[in-house]
């Protein structure tokens, strides 16, 4: 159930305040306020909400959830279903989930300002900026030695996908505390050939991002997810934004796994408040809990220009085919363009066993959304997650027509 609007909490207060004893004489209360005009819109928008939620629920989602944040930032946000669907537990808008590679962006901000200071050159390749006790190892990657910064950044490197290594997935659910090193992680892919020559194709690959957060330590001295909390979540409030570096990340829906099951997941995530697998590979591939009124703040901040990182978002946009995530989708720098009916979106989906995410930005109307739902199952879905955001829109610009009409 959604949370009840303001102005219904002060009937039930007023009514609850106004009981008198016998012996007192009968007391006027006041008329409870009405809701202003822009109360009573906020309460229309998340009874849209509600209902679009309500009917992916009816598909099979245990839980959903969402926000929008308005053009002058304020943060409305609806939940229906299930935290878990064994206990009963209703989702509220407060529970987090993994957001999967969503994650990306906020790493994405990081590389683009050490770029935009001159300490990473986009187009110089990696090789040449790592430090030489590493070189050797990059060596041993497909293109290793030819891939610049920028052909990470857009997935067009060639390397192939860690997380697909034979074994790569039943290792997660075997040592869930395992503690992953950049190289252990693009240990997976050494000695393979590449999949293509570097920049001739499009291929969506973690491998990119992680080999982009070695480089970003190397850089800077600095464990990359101490930095995403030192630049963004802390100063940017973003306090429901949580690395997933530990099993133990509180606030977390259950997930429910339906597509991950035959990888080897469990059916479900989380047991002792505690993920059942090894969260923390994922790393600069996406590595975050969050809700959607996070994941939408973090998108108006980001694309809308709002972050001192990444003032202008045009660096973002460096765009090429992806045909991969849709014929309509150009892919930039960690960030998923497409043109719709309501004008370009650009965000970011996200997939972790359990879960699906979508957080997105539509310039025209500067609106920022965000979409989660605590199972893997896009099945159920029955669409991609950025369509959720677009159908949110829909809702909100339609109550904006009626109420400018």
């Amino acid at each position: 159930m959604t949370a009840p609007r303001p102005f219904v909490r002060a009937l039930v207060l007023l009514a609850l305040m106004g009981c008198a004893t016998s012996e007192d004489p009968p007391a006027v209360s006041p008329s409870p306020e009405a809701p202003s005009p822009r109360e009573a819109s906020d309460a229309r928008i998340v009874a849209r909400f509600d209902a679009i939620l309500d009917a992916l629920l009816a598909r099979g989602l245990p839980g959903a959830s969402c926000a929008v944040v308005l053009p002058d930032g304020r943060v409305l946000a609806a939940a229906r279903g299930l935290a878990d669907a064994d206990t009963g537990r209703a989702l509220t808008p407060s529970d987090r989930m993994l957001s999967g590679s969503v994650g990306k962006t906020y790493f994405v901000a990081l590389f683009a300002e050490q770029i935009a200071a001159g300490r990473i050159a986009p187009d110089v390749p990696v090789s040449d900026q790592l430090p030489a006790d590493q070189r050797a190892l990059l060596a041993r990657l497909p293109n290793g030695p030819a891939v610049t910064p920028r052909q990470l950044l857009r997935h067009r490197s060639g390397l192939p996908r860690y997380v697909y290594a034979p074994g790569f997935f039943p290792a997660l659910v075997a040592e869930p505390d395992r503690v992953w090193t950049g190289w252990d992680r693009l240990a997976w892919v050494f000695d393979r050939e590449p999949l293509f020559a570097p920049d001739a194709d499009f291929l969506y690959s973690d491998t990119n991002y992680v080999l982009l957060g070695v480089l970003l330590e190397a850089v800077t001295g600095r464990p990359c997810v101490d930095l995403v909390r030192e630049r963004l979540l802390e100063p940017l409030g973003l306090r429901d934004t949580l690395p997933t570096d530990t099993r133990h990340v509180p606030g977390v829906a259950q997930g429910h796994v339906v597509a991950g099951l035959p990888l080897g997941f469990p059916a479900r995530t989380r047991a002792d408040d505690a993920f059942v697998f090894d969260v923390q590979f994922e790393w600069t591939g996406g590595g975050f809990a969050s809700t959607p009124s996070d994941l939408a703040r973090w998108a108006r901040l980001l694309w809308g220009g709002h972050t001192a990182l990444v003032p202008d978002a045009g660096v973002l946009l460096d765009a090429g085919p992806a045909p991969e995530l849709g014929a309509d989708v150009r892919y930039g720098w960690a960030t998923m363009l497409r043109d719709t009916p309501q004008g370009p979106l650009w965000g970011h989906d996200g997939f972790m066993p359990g879960y699906l995410a979508s957080t997105g930005w539509l310039p025209r109307h500067e609106l920022a959304f965000a979409f989660q739902t605590n199972t893997d199952d896009a099945a159920a879905l029955g669409r991609r997650p950025s369509d959720v955001l677009l159908e949110l829109a829909d809702a909100v610009l339609a109550e904006r027509d009626a109420t400018d009409g």
